[in-house]
């Protein structure tokens, strides 16, 4: 935006995806064009999409490991797994994501030295061979948003190596190599270079891309649609059009709600953080604010509404230190009434205070989600991947459906 024994039905499942060769001819069938990921913490609830969407998902990515160094995994993944599997239908392959928990600048460390690399690569060939996995979805942002940009012309060339290297590996033992990063666009002017897709694309079997949280610390859409196409284009003139195939353009189901003004003085109570909005609980959150949701021009749903927050001010405010000058006139200057500082009015803690917060939240609707799916679908791309499945309404599935080449 992240452990048991595989159940006996699972392997079953696990064992049906056709030996990879990283030709994007080997793409996902038409028909089942979307793939997505199943968050821990929302397997009831994706898993029961996945139950009566079958015909038209691909692949489905648990989001259970976590690497934590160069041959160890995060424990108590693999009973998430299993409890995921043995709810997946008959003939959708399981790719388990594997996300980086190592640390600032510890996985590009791993990926700078070839013996640590190589070690890396064979503990994923291990899990997946041990486990029976299809493959594995590699979900490593750690060079995007924890190391720092200034790393990333050092990261790039082993990061393309030690894909490289993975790839070759996956081929021998026939399973499927997913990588899920975030885009570039604006013909490769923005974005997060580091992943270098084009270095990457001809060995790999799926390329997914996280075209959504373009709007994070403000108000704003997640995955405005013309993001959505300019990602689209710039991926298509990095690895070229016969290549687009094997990518899978990432597609929201969620919005955020935020906080845009507010008057008065808030209480300890007054909830003014950012939240997320799942799409299946959106209209209920309209329906209860009494909120009039519009098509906002990025193609997602906008609307507004007010909460008023009273109780008692607990914090304690701190009047401002004097501090004298550091020489003094033989005379005092009048006073520049332009420059005078209004009163400063404390509120002693255990008074009784009121705010209003005004929210405004955006969130991708069924309209929205299928606009986004058509365009991969026209871009002649594998399809969508949705994060995550769980988080959508049963008329998003309907339209998914209904696009289904």
């Amino acid at each position: 935006m992240r452990f048991g024994r595989a159940l006996a039905g699972a392997c079953a499942l696990l064992s049906v995806a056709a030996l990879p060769s990283h030709d994007p001819a080997d793409a996902a069938t038409p028909t089942k064009y979307v793939t997505g990921w199943v968050p821990s913490w929302g397997i009831t609830a994706g898993t029961a999409s996945l139950a009566t969407n079958a015909g038209i998902i691909a692949t489905v990515s648990p989001f259970a490991y976590s690497a934590v160094g160069a041959a160890t995994f995060a424990g108590g993944a693999e009973p998430l797994i299993d409890s995921i599997t043995s709810k997946v239908p008959a003939g959708i392959p399981v790719v388990p994501s594997i996300t980086d928990g190592t640390g600032k600048g510890v996985m590009a460390g791993i990926m700078a030295n070839p013996a640590s690399r190589t070690q890396h690569v064979e503990a994923i060939v291990a899990l997946v061979l041990t486990k029976g996995y299809a493959g594995i979805d590699l979900d490593y942002e750690g060079f995007a948003f924890t190391d720092g940009t200034s790393s990333w012309p050092a990261t790039r060339p082993n990061w393309v190596a030690f894909v490289r290297q993975l790839g070759d590996r996956f081929d021998q033992i026939g399973k499927t190599l997913s990588v899920t990063i975030p885009p570039i666009w604006a013909n490769g002017a923005r974005g997060y270079t580091v992943y270098d897709p084009a270095g990457i694309i001809d060995k790999i079997d799926e390329l997914r891309l996280m075209v959504y949280d373009y709007s994070v610390g403000t108000a704003g859409p997640i995955a405005p649609m013309s993001w959505v196409n300019d990602v689209i284009t710039t991926t298509r003139n990095l690895i070229g059009t016969s290549n687009m195939p094997k990518v899978q353009i990432g597609v929201p189901t969620y919005g955020r709600n935020w906080v845009t003004a507010r008057t008065g003085t808030c209480p300890a109570n007054a909830a003014l953080g950012t939240v997320s909005v799942l799409q299946r609980n959106a209209d209920a959150l309209i329906a209860s604010r009494g909120a009039t949701p519009v098509r906002d021009a990025s193609g997602e749903v906008r609307f507004t509404y007010q909460q008023t927050f009273t109780g008692t001010l607990t914090n304690v405010i701190s009047v401002p230190v004097y501090t004298p000058p550091n020489s003094t006139a033989g005379a005092v200057a009048p006073a520049d009434p332009n420059a005078l500082a209004p009163a400063l009015r404390l509120t002693p803690p255990g008074s009784t205070v009121t705010c209003v917060v005004t929210r405004t939240v955006y969130y991708p609707d069924a309209e929205a989600v299928a606009a986004r799916a058509k365009a991969a679908i026209d871009a002649g791309t594998a399809g969508i991947a949705i994060w995550a499945l769980g988080y959508e309404t049963p008329e998003t599935w309907a339209r998914l459906q209904n696009l289904a080449p």
